[in-house]
């Protein structure tokens, strides 16, 4: 019977541990400034530039080339586990990386957590008017999916968990 209790009590404290989780590591996490949100970047995109940020939101275009994946994301704000919570948005932010982006995961649609450093201002056309657009060299990135059920590119960098695949690690 102890044993029993005791081995509901582990089980119980890792689901607890696991609850509280964010897909992006806590080095990534303790680069970032909290006084950095996606507002403050906005008022002036260029005093940022080598600041480490961890912002997400849904995937508007995934361009899949040569040299990499750029993702053009329309941001949302991050709860306490890092999901984006897509019922407002500041603008749009650019993530890149030289490593190819497994196309059939990162979509248009997609809800992304991203780590990464601003190395950038890109402007963006909307319209007839122009607006700054932070570009994140992506550290790490997570998708947030329960519908993809199969096989993953896990490669160096790539793991899977109870959210869906992320790619950690990632070569600038």
């Amino acid at each position: 019977m102890a044993r029993w209790a005791l081995l509901w009590s582990w089980i119980f404290f890792f689901a607890g541990l696991s609850g509280c989780m964010s897909p992006i590591s806590k080095g990534v996490m303790a680069r970032g400034d909290k006084g950095q949100t996606f507002s403050a970047v906005m008022q002036n995109p260029a005093a940022y530039i080598n600041s480490t940020v961890l912002w997400g939101g849904v995937i508007e275009k995934a361009i899949h080339g040569p040299e990499g994946t750029e993702l053009i994301v329309r941001q949302a704000p991050l709860d306490s586990k890092g999901y984006p919570q897509t019922d407002s948005s500041e603008g749009e932010f650019i993530a890149h990386t030289l490593r190819h982006l497994n196309p059939e995961i990162f979509l248009k649609g997609m809800k992304v957590t991203v780590g990464g450093e601003i190395d950038d201002v890109a402007e963006i056309k909307l319209g007839p008017q122009r607006y700054p657009c932070p570009r994140v060299q992506v550290i790490e990135i997570h998708a947030w999916t329960r519908d993809i059920w199969g096989i993953f590119p896990i490669s160096q960098g790539w793991q899977f968990n109870q959210y869906g695949p992320s790619a950690q690690g990632m070569a600038r």
